[in-house]
């Protein structure tokens, strides 16, 4: 809490973060990638979304393979690891390929493939396509005449092999040497000095980035950590003698970030973006075509849509975000700017470089620097300016003298909502009121230990029954019944309602393209063949049978929907409601049905060979209002040309009138002067004239 002004006396920083170690407390370490708290087995067993500091081997799931061995004999195998689970399902794919001459193990916490064709060839273990780089990160990408290669540490927790033990001291003087070699998260490293017996309480830390022990002996003297084997204490910030009773390490840089960390994970929504390299060449990246799961596939996508390689996309140093590289000639400030979504700016990469030639630095970390006589408005404005997904606004408690207080939230709902704030010392004394949560319930009957655990980012089950949302209202101890009926009323509502629209749409047409003959007004769209053309799209649509369909409903006549007197669309709820009785199927057939091509293998693509009147009117209002080619902003390009060359027209006749007025006005000059000189003239006739008479 604080007062609303004067907060601040001196420079302060407050970061927000995504709360990766808030959400994997119980996942892996991986804190900087450096902290080492021991070795831990990796067996068959092991994820392979475990391995390599937590977070997978990096695949493409547009990809043929992710990994090819080639014996030296020339035979091989090409490998998807879309379709495995864990290291042993790894392994057991090599050991029964019948096509490669290899044998695959596990030695210590490495994979080993040794070749045993006998052949004189090269053994090579390569990448896949799409850019999968999942040989490299294992460590085993080879082309030598060798008869085996030896992967990198797997490391499945983030854990480097180091020493792991620390000796830990409450105020009353009772000791104890605290072994972290069988820990693998940093809720065990919790767990571990919780248990050791003494007085001393190990927590995350207020801002949830780090870890904070606490001596609760209640004694006069210190509570002290010191190394004994490695240098954990001294890794994690907590070492040292503490007067207070209290150690917080601080941010520890948790890197949670790598190529194989799957988007979905961190939230991002899939949408389109585009970038500017430093020759001013922009180029648009799309992450909607459902094939992009990493960020290896996001980092792909970027460097493959990158003109000439100018920009190159890559994981930060930091371990927490993409960073865009400027490899181009530094001409202008590289940018990168929203098409239409916010995957950018979640990402973290939206916006322009600071200086020509600069990176951006993406990632999930945002700083917002605070000047001295800020007050809490101030903070809250700054924090929402940043768009970082918290929302922050200002309540009054009520309490004399302190009431105002700063109130944080995100602006999603379940886990993925989850944050990290630091105040940076600033001493905010913040609490969290409501820890993020996904809604859990169980589904199938009323022993949950015979029924499925279903799991919600929302207060909305949707997949659960085909075609059906169930909203979660409130938490109940008993099981709850959940009948689906079929709701005619709503769906004649919603053809009243689509009646309602489309001539509400007539209406606006006519407005625009009429003639007023007592006021002999015209319309400003007044014999426009686009508004022609919109009008009569739309009539067609609704008029025409549809031959596609085999029901005994082809045309919305036939369901009570019309065109009427006036050219009105009209609905007949009985006319609607008779035919939904009588064959519903085909009243469904009418407005939703869809058939799309098929491929060689008989799965549908996206073309659309077939579709009901009311994907038919759908797909037709979509094509009028496209952003792009659609007939309506086709029209309004052409009468931006059309402005555009009229206020050229302008232009140059303004030019032509200021020649014109140039000329004019040197031809009055020319005149005056020519006036002037006659003037003088006459003046020297008529005093010749006065001389002549004076001398008679």
């Amino acid at each position: 809490d604080a007062n609303a002004d004067g907060i601040l006396n001196g420079d302060r920083v407050i970061a927000t973060i995504n709360s990766k170690l808030l959400r994997d407390v119980k996942g892996g370490l991986g804190i900087g990638g450096v902290i080492g708290v021991g070795q831990v087995p990796v067996n068959s067993a092991t994820l392979l979304a475990d391995i390599l500091q937590g977070t997978g081997p990096a695949t493409n799931a547009d990809a043929n393979y992710d990994l090819q061995i080639v014996d030296k004999n020339g035979g091989s195998v090409d490998l998807n690891l879309n379709t495995m689970t864990t290291v042993g399902d790894l392994i057991s794919a090599i050991n029964s390929a019948g096509t490669v001459d290899v044998t695959a193990a596990i030695v210590n916490r490495k994979i080993v493939i040794t070749d045993t064709s006998g052949g004189t060839g090269n053994l090579r273990v390569a990448n896949g396509l799409g850019g999968a780089t999942t040989a490299t990160q294992l460590g085993l990408a080879i082309d030598a005449n060798v008869t085996s290669v030896t992967g990198v540490d797997l490391d499945p927790f983030g854990i480097p092999p180091v020493g792991a033990q620390v000796s830990i001291t409450d105020s009353l003087g009772n000791a104890a040497v605290v072994d972290f070699t069988a820990a693998r998260s940093v809720q065990d490293i919790l767990d571990t000095i919780n248990n050791a017996g003494i007085g001393v309480s190990a927590t995350l830390n207020n801002a949830g980035n780090g870890i904070q022990v606490a001596d609760t002996a209640g004694g006069a003297g210190q509570l002290t950590i010191a190394d004994t084997v490695g240098s954990v204490a001294n890794q994690l910030g907590i070492l040292g003698s503490f007067a207070d009773g209290v150690t917080d390490s601080g941010d520890l840089d948790y890197a949670y970030v790598s190529g194989g960390t799957h988007i979905d994970d961190l939230g991002i929504t899939r949408g389109k973006f585009t970038i500017t390299d430093s020759e001013g060449v922009s180029f648009t990246v799309d992450l909607t075509q459902g094939n992009e799961l990493t960020i290896d596939d996001v980092i792909a996508e970027i460097n493959g849509a990158s003109p000439g390689g100018k920009i190159i996309a890559q994981v930060n140093a930091t371990g927490n975000g993409i960073t865009i590289v400027d490899n181009g000639p530094g001409t202008i400030a590289i940018s990168v700017v929203e098409v239409g979504s916010t995957t950018a700016t979640e990402l973290g990469i939206a916006g322009t470089a600071a200086n020509a030639g600069d990176d951006i630095e993406g990632g999930f970390e945002t700083v917002i620097t605070l000047a001295a006589g800020d007050t809490l408005q101030t903070v809250a404005n700054k924090i929402n300016d940043a768009n970082v997904g918290v929302g922050a606004s200002i309540i009054n408690d009520g309490t004399p003298g302190a009431p105002f207080r700063l109130s944080l939230s995100s602006e999603k709902a379940g886990t993925d909502g989850a944050f990290v704030f630091d105040d940076g010392g600033l001493g905010l004394n913040t609490i969290n009121l409501s820890q993020a949560q996904d809604a859990v319930v169980f589904y199938g009957g009323n022993d949950p230990s015979t029924s499925i655990v279903v799991e919600s980012k929302s207060n909305t089950l949707s997949s659960i029954i085909p075609g059906a949302d169930i909203s979660l209202l409130s938490v109940s101890n008993n099981p709850v019944t959940v009948t689906i009926s079929l709701d005619d009323e709503a769906i004649v509502d919603n053809a009243s309602s689509l009646v309602d629209t489309l001539n509400n749409v007539f209406d606006t047409l006519d407005r625009y393209d009429s003639y007023n003959a007592d006021t002999e007004q015209r319309g400003l769209l007044l014999g426009d063949s686009t508004v022609a053309q919109v009008r009569n799209a739309i009539y067609n649509s609704l008029i025409q049978p549809n031959s596609a369909l085999t029901g005994q409903y082809t045309s919305l006549s036939q369901i009570g929907i019309r065109v009427g007197q006036g050219a009105r669309i009209e609905f007949d709820q009985d006319k609607f409601q008779q035919a939904l009785q009588t064959d519903r199927d085909a009243v469904e057939a009418l407005l939703t049905f869809e058939q799309f091509e098929l491929d060689v293998d008989g799965e549908p693509t996206e073309t659309l060979v077939a579709q009901g009147v009311g994907v038919e009117i759908s797909k037709l209002l979509e094509r009028l209002t496209d952003s792009i080619d659609g007939v309506i902003q086709t029209k309004l390009d052409t009468l931006d040309t059309q402005v555009g060359l009229n206020e050229k027209r302008i232009e140059d006749l303004d030019v032509r009138i200021e020649a014109k007025r140039q000329r004019l006005l040197a031809q009055f000059q020319a005149m005056e002067a020519a006036l002037a000189q006659l003037q003088d003239q006459s003046s020297s006739l008529t005093q010749i004239q006065q001389i002549s008479r004076n001398n008679q």
